[in-house]
């Protein structure tokens, strides 16, 4: 017992070690092109504006409706404390660690006294060197949403794995599924992409409750407010997608609405088949990639040759970690047979492949990019993992495997550890302040571009800044605050 509080208070320690650390990267400035162009500036007119008709109209990537920057604005104090870009992914990041610690602790403490292992609570522990894999090689000090994808997605698979292993007749089953259902379709308003994922996992968890119970209606009946807090969450969220651009799903043109404002359709079709063709073969024009399967080649020689931390984070070192789990899947399950062990696969934790697979399958079939995936291959090898350590017999062995695939999922961390010393030691460091010069549109609005040498990067800039000069450009009333319209009559009325 002894042995276990020195190795209670040592996590603890390391816990404490690395809130300190992840707070010091976070204090870097934003180095992501992205938050140059549009990441920076979107929290800009969150924080001094509350809504801005044709916001798109400005700048396509404006209108994006990415509502992790509302978060990031919330953190704001604006104006006299700006740097919620700097806090906003370390918080989500240290969330996630602080859970998956706290769950460690519990499977120390339960296979100590009573020989329990948690599905669950295995899957947390493996998923500990993740955490701090992304930690070290994503630039977390940018306001990027791909960083919250990637940590939502690990909650929602951990919670859908304690979901399964509660009790039929236990209040916190329930409880898990309205988390689960309210996070997923909350995701959808940080990210698109994540929409098959997230369908599919709060879909498998409703099933299968339902199953357990024998009873669907009753299941629908106690999640149904749970269900229109989602359904609200969701329509207000696509109402500003409209305000902003016409489009409560832009760029996905699937639903429209003719207003002043609109940003016209052409150049929504055109923003969404540009992130098509980037995430397939970047450098090509969208005519030679879209339609046809010639950029599979190419993108499977960038995936396999590429030696960036982020390509090798986000795909290479979790497919490889899944093909070296998922050979070792079959060989432990033939050896069981073999000998006629008792240990056998948890089938309930082979839902959580229903949402991994659709989301990959999703993914390749649309924007392939790398870091567009999230932490679905993740996912994958862990969960190939997991499922190697239920169905090993002896607590000795389920130990030592735990502990070999841990430190597996710790190796990709010492190919990057030079990134160790990317922390910062004097405070918060200060954004970028590009050049500017100001253009006047035909219609007497004067809008800030960055110059040729800053390639289109407004940073942190007054408003309103644009990449994209467009000489038509007009507002729709008197001040910024009444939107933009790109329409040719003149329309000063709301």
């Amino acid at each position: 017992m002894i042995a276990h509080r020195r190795l209670l208070f040592l996590l603890i320690i390391i816990a404490g070690s690395y809130t300190v650390w992840l707070a010091s990267r976070g204090m870097l400035k934003p180095t992501i092109p992205d938050s140059g162009y549009y990441h920076l500036s979107t929290i800009r007119w969150i924080n001094e504006y509350p809504l801005i008709f044709g916001l798109g109209n400005l700048y396509t990537h404006l209108a994006f409706n990415q509502s992790f920057f509302s978060f990031v604005a919330f953190l704001n104090i604006f104006p006299y404390f700006n740097k919620g870009y700097n806090i906003a992914n370390s918080f989500f990041i240290l969330i996630v660690f602080l859970e998956c610690l706290s769950d460690t602790i519990k499977l120390i403490l339960s296979s100590y006294k009573y020989g329990r292992w948690s599905v669950a609570k295995m899957f947390s522990v493996l998923m500990v060197p993740v955490v701090i894999l992304c930690s070290l090689t994503l630039r977390i000090s940018s306001p990027t949403v791909d960083i919250p994808i990637f940590f939502i997605q690990i909650i929602l698979m951990l919670h859908l794995l304690k979901l399964i292993e509660c009790d039929t007749k236990q209040e916190s089953q329930m409880s898990e599924l309205k988390f689960i259902i309210i996070l997923a379709f909350s995701s959808v308003t940080l990210k698109l992409s994540t929409a098959v994922f997230s369908l599919l996992l709060f879909s498998s968890a409703i099933i299968y409750v339902s199953l357990q119970s024998k009873s669907f209606t009753n299941t629908l009946k106690r999640i149904s407010f749970s269900i229109i807090i989602s359904l609200i969450i969701l329509t207000v969220w696509g109402g500003r997608g409209v305000v902003q651009s016409g489009y409560p799903l832009f760029p996905s043109t699937l639903i429209s609405f003719e207003t002043d404002w609109s940003v016209p359709l052409g150049t929504a079709k055109s923003v969404k088949n540009s992130i098509y063709s980037f995430a397939r073969q970047r450098g090509k024009p969208m005519s030679e990639v879209l339609g046809n399967w010639k950029w599979l080649y190419p993108w499977l020689a960038k995936i396999s040759t590429d030696m960036s931390a982020r390509t090798d984070m986000y795909v290479r070192s979790p497919f490889i970690l899944f093909f070296f789990g998922f050979i070792s899947l079959l060989f432990v399950i033939f050896l069981n047979l073999l000998r006629k062990n008792k240990g056998r696969l948890c089938l309930p934790s082979l839902i959580g492949y229903i949402p991994i697979l659709g989301g990959l399958a999703f993914w390749f079939f649309t924007a392939p990019n790398p870091r567009f995936v999230g932490s679905l291959l993740w996912l994958l090898s862990v969960l190939t993992f997991v499922n190697i350590c239920s169905i090993i017999v002896f607590d000795k062995a389920k130990l030592l495997s735990i502990i070999i695939f841990t430190g597996l999922l710790f190796w990709p961390i010492w190919q990057n550890q030079g990134l160790f010393k990317y922390i910062s030691l004097n405070g918060y460091q200060p954004i970028k302040k590009p050049q500017l010069i100001q253009k006047t549109t035909n219609h007497g609005l004067t809008l800030y571009l960055p110059t040729k040498g800053e390639r289109g990067k407004c940073w942190n800039s007054p408003l309103p800044c644009t990449p994209h000069y467009n000489p038509n450009l007009r507002l729709r009333g008197d001040s910024l605050k009444d939107g933009f319209t790109l329409k040719v009559t003149s329309n000063k009325s709301r």
